[in-house]
């Protein structure tokens, strides 16, 4: 009993539906060897194969076109779950090297990054203006990816005229790719 009940808190401190399930089992036996069996299937849910996630299992790829005048500088310390971005993304670049991190739960974990527009690789006048690709998924591989483009010092997105960024693809098993562009010189 007192197994059980250690698997009901254990659901209720990480929020996973295996460990409810597991916990309201009836036990085979009192034994302690019955308890010792039930703890080790007690985890997360099984991984997915990698070809489900195709290049993404162990991370997200994203890919960035910047179709601007302007240098991405990458802001790593606000970054979540990026193993590797370049420090900066040229003007009028395709960056396809951009990884995000694997998930414990097999697949990629959800990423955000983020960067800041500059006027030059030399490092020009920082803009006020930062993009956010954002992706995220489901155990079941749905995959959601946006692009907010927001002022620096503001926490909340609110558009920025003359800035843009789209969201060209966005599935399980292949890379995203988004596209920055300016709609003015």
């Amino acid at each position: 009993m007192i197994s059980r009940m250690s698997h009901v808190l254990a659901f209720l401190g990480m929020g996973m539906a295996p460990l409810l399930t597991l916990a309201l089992a009836p036990a085979a036996s009192a034994s302690s060897g019955a308890a010792a069996q039930a703890s080790t299937q007690v985890g997360a849910a099984p991984a997915a194969p990698a070809s489900f996630w195709g290049p993404n299992a162990n991370g997200w790829h994203l890919h960035i076109i910047n179709d601007t005048r302007y240098v991405l500088q990458y802001d790593a310390g606000i970054g979540n779950n990026v193993s590797y971005s370049p420090k900066q993304i040229p003007a009028g670049a395709r960056e396809t090297g951009i990884r995000g991190k694997a998930s414990v739960f097999g697949g990629p974990a959800n990423m955000d990054a983020f960067y800041t527009l500059i006027g030059s690789a030399t490092g020009g006048d920082r803009l006020a203006v930062r993009v956010n690709p954002t992706i995220r998924a489901t155990f079941g591989g749905q995959v959601t990816a946006t692009c907010p483009i927001a002022r620096v010092f503001i926490p909340f997105p609110i558009p920025v005229p003359g800035f843009h960024c789209t969201v060209l693809t966005a599935v399980r098993n292949l890379p995203v790719t988004v596209r920055i562009y300016t709609s003015t010189p």
